[in-house]
Parts: C-alpha cells; sequence; structure tokens
C-alpha cells in the first residue's frame, strides 16, 4: 500500500489551508490535516543550465515542508545524455524549511565523476528526492498517493528534471502553426525528382521539457513520390528536441525505418530549416515559416486499417 495512506484517509481534496502563517492556499491537501503525512513542496525558479554560461549555470527552487515535521530532504541525481543513462549517486541534503536550494552544474558534475566540459546541450538531469519525517517515515515519489504525484497543484518536490539548455528553452518557443516548403531527390526514380518548393502544412506541438512533436513531418514528400507507388497517401507524426535553436533527433517512417534529423531555428524570423537523408537515401530539406493559426489543415495524420503500404525494397 502507498505511503500516502497516511495521508489520503485524513484529508477531504480541495480542502484549503487558511489557519497557518505558511502560504499552502494552492494545495489541494490541507498540511495540518495530515500529521502523519511527510511532504514537501517545491517552486521551481529555474530549471535550465545555461549551455552558454555553465560555470555559473544551477537549478533553484524553494523547497517547504508544509506540516512541519520533516527532518531530511535528501536529493539524488541521475543524468541522461545521448540516450544513456547515468547510475544514480547522492548529491545534497536539507534539514531546515522552507530553504532555497541551489543545484549548480559544477556541484552536480562533481558528484557524477565528470566535469562541466562533459556536459552536452540537450543534457537531462533527474532529480530523485526522499525526505524522512520526525517520526522516522520516509516519503518518495513512488510511494506517494496519485493526487499528489499526478496534481501540478500540489507541487510536489520529490521528483523533478533540469537540462542543458538556453533560458528560453522551456517556454516552447517552436510551438505553432507553419508553412513548408520543400526540396529534394529520392533514389526511387519517382517524380517530380528533384521536387522543388513542395508547399504543405505543418504544426509543431511542445511536449514539455525541450521535446516537441512535429506533425506532419515529412511535409507532404513521401505523400508526393510514394502516395502511388506504395500507398503512402497520408502524414507522419515524430519527435524532437531544440535546444538553443539547434534541432535534433530521429524521425521514424511508416515503412519502419528511423534516421536522424538536423535543424536550426532563425530567431529573429522564426523559420525553422530542416534536413535528412533517409534509410534509402532520399534527401529532403525543408524550410518551415510561421502561418496563422489553421482550423483546417492539408494533411491528415490518421493511417486507418484501410491504408495498405506496401513494401518498399
Amino acid at each position: 500500500m502507498k505511503f500516502y495512506k497516511y495521508i489520503i484517509g485524513l484529508i477531504i481534496t480541495g480542502l484549503l489551508f487558511t489557519s497557518s502563517c505558511k502560504d499552502t492556499s494552492t494545495l489541494v491537501i490541507n498540511p495540518d490535516d495530515v500529521p502523519n503525512g511527510v511532504f514537501v513542496t517545491m517552486d521551481v525558479i529555474n530549471a535550465v543550465l545555461d549551455a552558454t554560461d555553465l560555470a555559473n549555470a544551477a537549478f533553484t527552487a524553494t523547497v517547504d515542508a508544509p506540516s512541519e515535521n520533516v527532518v531530511s530532504y535528501d536529493i539524488q541525481v541521475a543524468r541522461t545524455s545521448g540516450g544513456v543513462t547515468s547510475d544514480t549517486v547522492d548529491l545534497k541534503s536539507y534539514t531546515s524549511f522552507p530553504v532555497d536550494i541551489s543545484l549548480s552544474a559544477t556541484e552536480i558534475a562533481s558528484v557524477l565523476g565528470l566535469t562541466t566540459g562533459d556536459f552536452g546541450a540537450g543534457d537531462k538531469f533527474d532529480f530523485i528526492c526522499s525526505a524522512t519525517g520526525t517520526d522516522g517515515l520516509v516519503a518518495t515519489f513512488d510511494n506517494l498517493d496519485q493526487d499528489a504525484a499526478g496534481n501540478a497543484a500540489q507541487r510536489q518536490g520529490f521528483s523533478y528534471s533540469a537540462y542543458v539548455a538556453c533560458p528560453q528553452d522551456l517556454d516552447g518557443p517552436l510551438a505553432g502553426d507553419y508553412t513548408a516548403l520543400s526540396a529534394g531527390t529520392n533514389t526511387d526514380g519517382q517524380l517530380p525528382n528533384p521536387a522543388v518548393d513542395i508547399e504543405a502544412d505543418v504544426t509543431i506541438v511542445f511536449d514539455g521539457g525541450l521535446d516537441y512533436t512535429m506533425e506532419n513531418s515529412f511535409a507532404g514528400m513521401y505523400e508526393l513520390w510514394y502516395c502511388d507507388a506504395y500507398g503512402y497517401c497520408f502524414a507522419d507524426d515524430n519527435a524532437f528536441i531544440n535546444v538553443c535553436g539547434n534541432l535534433s533527433g530521429n524521425f521514424t517512417d511508416s515503412w519502419g525505418m528511423t534516421y536522424p534529423i538536423d535543424g536550426t531555428l532563425d530567431e529573429a524570423s522564426g523559420v525553422i530549416t530542416y534536413h535528412y537523408i533517409n534509410a534509402w537515401g532520399d534527401e529532403v530539406t525543408t524550410v518551415l515559416t510561421p502561418a496563422a493559426s489553421k482550423s483546417e489543415k492539408s494533411y491528415s495524420n490518421i493511417k486507418t486499417s484501410s491504408d495498405v503500404l506496401l513494401p518498399r525494397d
């Protein structure tokens, strides 16, 4: 049974706290009603380790223990870089609350046995935390009730992340609708070849952190070349990340082939340019220009059971 059983039986969800000097008015759970509950809140100030100034970069936040029953708050960290996640190691502990915490890139690197020079744009740092109560009970993210773990208003301070990026990256600056112009060549002999100025609609959705989903990621090029020949008459969504105006990721087509993409953002104009070479040697460059929001788009992202995609050798 989850640790949060100590809390959930004593509260009514939505009860607001009014009798303490602590500001808990946004909490779903009233800390005064949960004397056996060990819980910490976090208000993040900065979650970006500035890629342009790692020597002075830090994750910063304010941590509090609303029920005033926490004797120790312990932080561990793991780094994910290039799809590889490190071991989780001890980072820092705090014993008085509220407290302004600062987890610098330098000290994170040190406990991982690295230097900040080993960090790269797009690196992610997951902080895994525990709180020990005055009665010896230990709370972690894994033993929280879902109301505390999944409700953003609860401001849980047990699991959070930081990124090596530029400060503006976490605001989702690329999200929106675009008009695409693509040019490219294919190795299958499908016309037009080369294709020039192929127009399409593309939408980019911000998924949080550095992550995005690009709807109609091939910008009509696969439909242009391969709808008649192979039944490729639909669009694909694909994920990518943006770090300081540099796009990267791996696109996967409906044949199941995966290949890297690279791109850049012109911050002045908002224009995005990206490029890929697929598994057969087709090469495409697409330029995305911000467009007014469109209620109807020129693509369908729904591949139905009636769509038959022939194999491509």
